[in-house]
């Protein structure tokens, strides 16, 4: 920031003097413990079902509202209880019962009475559906599709066939089960999930509407059954675009495709926003989605970097919900929190061996609204990459008061700053004078200047030369030249992520949204 004096005419007893110079961290802060970033894979749930040992129970398993191949596996047996035979029974007769598995017994009756008992079949409102192998076939995992809105249904298989004279004189039943015994079956949807969506263009300049085709695809994208492939299905649900500074764009081109469940949709874009496609595959809903941005002018290479989706964009453009730079600058003092709500924070960005960059974004210990602490080097995310750049953020509007540890010049006189609101000189019982933060780019400095000399400090040449990136609170994006030492430079290079005019606000930086 510029390193002027701002006087402040107020009802308080001291005229408070601020000096806008906020930043006082160096190119190697402390490393704190890596910010976790959860990616959750959510899914379908694996289920069981319990089917009892009654003749023709039946158990409903899942429904989904899209054609889904799953796998089962039946295990478990019943037993199946004979009564005593009586003298002269049939030599068919079924004895001593025992265990029988989840594809039945076969019964020794003469055919066309009952060929299988107590076995497991499946169907749904189609028919019958492939299930776990021929009549005493050992148990196996079989891959069916489940139909749309078609929820299966295993049923239990009849009991022998009943015949006089095997076991009594006067009654038919023979044959039982056990009350409460049970098989099981395991339903696993087929793990499938939605790729990272493409887009034939990733960069542009929006001086005219862009035809961008959008691709959905999946992985993988076939199953083997039974020798045979078959494609997984794959049910579009949306296609949404969202402009990045929120442009209601006239062409509502993508709306057919949605209408149409296309895999690919062409979307006139009229500026920088984000694709999401959500599709039903793999027995859940998933989501995908991909950004089209403007080409930064200067060609710095990590803000040009689409490998993971504009992360570096999107990192630096995040410190500012992390510092808190919507809360009052009176916010969030008390003794648990002497520093307040609204704080720097940075971004560390790598660049990797095997080419694109890596964004990590950093909250120190310590840091307040004027910086953020220095500290022992960073240590790189992956093995062989190259620190590239140390960005932070000024979270404070121009005007607000800075309140943070140190001494500023007061009527000539270094003194200590307020720390904090209602910070008093104990030796004059007054109130210390306050800092207040004034506009990275202004142009009432003679030259105009970006960033501290802390700052700059980071990007002295030949040493440490580290590339530094500003994110202002008006929307401005800093990037601090090469310079070679004093005096101090004044001179920037500055992107603009959001807010400005409307040609500007075409190329506003993407902002990701939680679907």
């Amino acid at each position: 920031m510029s390193l002027r004096t701002t006087l402040l005419l107020g009802t308080l007893p001291l005229l408070s003097i601020g000096v806008a110079c906020r930043d006082i961290a160096g190119p190697s802060p402390a490393r704190p413990p890596a910010p976790t970033r959860v990616s959750t894979t959510l899914g379908a749930p694996d289920m069981s079902y319990f089917v009892m040992s009654d003749m023709w129970y039946t158990r409903t398993l899942s429904q989904f509202p899209w054609d889904t191949w799953v796998t089962l596996e039946a295990t478990g047996s019943v037993t199946l209880v004979a009564t005593t035979p009586i003298s002269g029974h049939s030599s068919y007769y079924v004895f001593p019962g025992g265990p029988v598995g989840v594809t039945g017994r076969i019964d020794p009756h003469p055919n066309g009475e009952t060929p299988c008992v107590l076995n497991l079949s499946l169907s749904d409102g189609y028919g019958p559906m492939p299930s776990w192998g021929p009549c005493e076939a050992p148990a196996k995992i079989d891959t069916v599709l489940y139909r749309r809105l078609a929820a299966p249904t295993a049923k239990r298989g009849p009991l022998p066939y009943k015949h006089f004279y095997d076991c009594s004189t006067w009654s038919d039943v023979c044959h039982s089960t056990i009350s409460g015994e049970y098989s099981e079956i395991h339903e696993r949807p087929v793990p499938v999930v939605i790729n990272k969506l493409t887009a034939s263009q990733r960069l542009a300049s929006f001086a005219s509407p862009v035809p961008i085709t959008f691709r959905a695809s999946k992985t993988p994208d076939s199953i083997h059954v039974g020798g045979a492939v078959a494609p997984h299905p794959m049910a579009i649900t949306l296609w949404q675009w969202i402009g990045a500074d929120s442009t209601r764009n006239p062409d509502l081109a993508w709306a057919v495709c949605h209408s149409n469940g296309l895999m690919n949709c062409t979307y006139n874009a009229y500026e920088s926003g984000r694709m999401t496609v959500k599709a039903f595959v793999g027995g859940w809903e998933q989501t995908s989605y991909t950004s089209v941005e403007c080409l930064v002018s200067s060609g710095d290479s990590s803000l040009n970097d689409t490998t993971d989706d504009f992360k570096v964009r999107e990192e630096i453009l995040n410190m500012l919900a992390r510092s808190n730079a919507d809360s009052s600058s009176f916010a969030g003092w008390n003794a648990s929190n002497p520093n307040g709500w609204r704080h720097e924070t940075n971004v560390a960005t790598w660049r990797l061996p095997g080419g694109g960059y890596q964004a990590v974004p950093y909250d120190l210990p310590g840091s307040t609204a004027c910086g953020t602490p220095s500290g022992a080097p960073l240590t790189p995310p992956v093995p062989g990459a190259t620190l590239y750049s140390w960005s932070h953020d000024h979270p404070t509007p121009k005007g607000q008061r800075l309140y943070c540890p140190g001494r500023i010049m007061f009527n000539g006189v270094e003194v200590q700053r307020a720390s904090r609101p209602g910070d008093v000189d104990p030796a004059t019982g007054q109130l210390r004078p306050w800092q207040v933060a004034a506009k990275d780019d202004d142009s009432t400095v003679a030259g105009s200047v970006a960033g501290s000399r802390t700052d700059w400090s980071q990007v002295q040449m030949p040493a440490p030369y580290l590339r530094s990136f500003i994110m202002s609170y008006d929307g401005t994006v800093y990037q601090l030249a090469q310079w070679p030492g004093p005096p101090y430079p004044r001179f920037w290079m500055k992107y603009r992520a959001f807010g400005g005019s409307p040609s500007e606000r075409k190329c506003a930086w993407v902002k990701k949204y939680t679907n």
